[in-house]
């Protein structure tokens, strides 16, 4: 069951910080982290703990990019840690491509997270530990979220909440006794 909702939750950069470098410093021994990785794994942490906790990690806003979800605020956040010294960039060659891979400089502070949230991290990690950027990426792209979004459009986090299983045969049959009453109620307000 999930917490009560934070609708009204406001973003924090600095949170974002930490989160990038916690993500970077339990992601040092995977080959495949990078820069795609890295956006994909801060969305899964984010809109996992807004499913389980009832409210994001980080208040980010995430929207729909060609890649996947990606954070807005993520390239200037990142700029300032890099410019402060807390993380640099390693660009490398990997499978013809060119992997961007951010190594933290200095230990995330956990002391801004919750045991629930490290946690929640933690397995994102694992979860998607050795995919390539095309992989999660991919991966990325079957989130109701991403799918819904036109290109560049916010993916509000409620949209997570959506069960992307298939309808059950009783579920159909009760959106059959649904649909003459929509019908009705539509048509007397002008719509079809």
């Amino acid at each position: 069951m999930v917490a009560a909702l934070d609708k009204n939750q406001p973003p924090d950069n600095a949170k974002l910080a930490e989160l990038i470098l916690l993500v970077a410093q339990l992601s040092e021994d995977d080959e495949k982290f990078g820069a795609v990785k890295l956006n994909k794994l801060l969305c899964y942490a984010d809109f996992t703990a807004y499913r389980q906790l009832g409210k994001s990690i980080t208040g980010q806003t995430y929207f729909r990019n060609p890649k996947g979800p990606c954070a807005r605020r993520l390239l200037p956040i990142r700029t300032k840690m890099k410019n402060a010294g807390e993380c640099t960039i390693v660009k490398t060659r990997y499978h013809g491509h060119t992997q961007q891979r951010l190594i933290a400089l200095r230990d995330p502070d956990r002391s801004v997270f919750t045991e629930d949230e490290l946690v929640i991290v933690e397995q994102i990690v694992q979860t998607h530990w050795g995919k390539n950027a095309r992989k999660i990426s991919d991966d990325s792209h079957k989130l109701i979220g991403w799918q819904a979004a036109n290109h560049g459009e916010n993916i509000p986090y409620a949209i997570s909440l959506l069960d992307q299983r298939e309808p059950t045969a009783e579920e159909f049959e009760f959106a059959d006794t649904l649909e003459p009453v929509a019908r009705e109620v539509l048509s007397r307000h002008g719509h079809r």
